[in-house]
C-alpha cells in the first residue's frame, strides 16, 4: 500500500524543506527556537543567500539602529503583507505587532484595513507610504516623502522606511513563491 500524496499545505512549501542535519550549524542555530522556524527553514535551500537575508533583516529590525520604533517597523510589515495578501507574513507580523503594542484587536484591525483604525498621523504616513510603495511604486514620489518629513522623519529615517518596505516585499515574494502557509507544519 502506498502512502497518500502529500498536499502542499501539509508540506509547508512547494519545494523540499531541508532537515536540521542538511543545514550548516550557523543556520541551524538561527532556526532553533525561532517562532518563524517553519517559514525560515522552507526558504533556506540556499544557505548563503538565507544568511545574507537574515543579516540584513536583523540590521533593519535592530531597535538600536535608527529612529523608528519596533512597533512602527512591524506596522510597515503588516501593511506591506496585507497589500500583498501574503498570509504567512501577515499572520507572523500581525502577531508581532500585537505583542509589541499589547493590543491584539488593534493589530488585527490594522491587518484588515489600517485606514479604519484611527492611527496617529505618523503611523498613517508610514502606512500610506508603505502601501503606495508596495502596490504602486511608480506613484510613490516626492509627495510621499514630504508626508513622512511632515511627521518628523529625517532623510535617514525615510531611507530606513524605504528599505523596510523593500525588505518586507521581498519576504512576501519569497513566501508566496515558495507556497508558505501560516498553518503549514514542517
Amino acid at each position: 500500500m502506498s502512502n497518500p500524496p502529500i498536499h502542499i499545505e501539509e508540506r509547508g512549501s512547494y519545494l523540499r524543506i531541508p532537515s536540521a542535519d542538511q543545514l550548516p550549524d550557523e543556520l541551524q542555530a538561527i532556526l532553533d527556537g525561532n517562532p518563524e522556524e517553519r517559514a525560515m527553514r522552507a526558504s533556506s535551500l540556499s544557505p548563503g543567500h538565507f544568511l545574507a537575508f537574515v543579516g540584513l533583516a536583523g540590521r533593519l529590525m535592530d531597535p538600536d539602529d535608527g529612529s523608528l520604533t519596533l512597533e512602527e517597523r512591524e506596522l510597515i510589515a503588516v501593511v506591506v503583507s496585507a497589500e500583498n495578501r501574503c498570509p504567512t507574513c501577515l499572520v507572523n507580523h500581525t502577531r508581532a505587532l500585537a505583542d509589541l503594542s499589547g493590543d491584539v484587536l488593534r493589530a488585527q484591525r490594522i491587518a484588515v484595513n489600517y485606514r479604519s483604525v484611527g492611527l496617529s498621523s505618523r503611523e498613517m504616513a508610514l502606512a500610506d507610504f508603505a502601501a503606495r510603495l508596495t502596490a504602486e511604486p511608480h506613484t510613490s514620489g516626492a509627495a510621499g516623502v514630504e508626508d513622512l518629513r511632515e511627521v518628523g522623519l529625517d532623510d535617514i529615517a525615510i531611507s530606513h522606511v524605504v528599505e523596510l518596505v523593500a525588505l518586507f516585499n521581498y519576504t512576501n515574494r519569497i513566501s508566496s513563491g515558495l507556497g508558505l502557509h501560516p498553518s503549514s507544519p514542517v
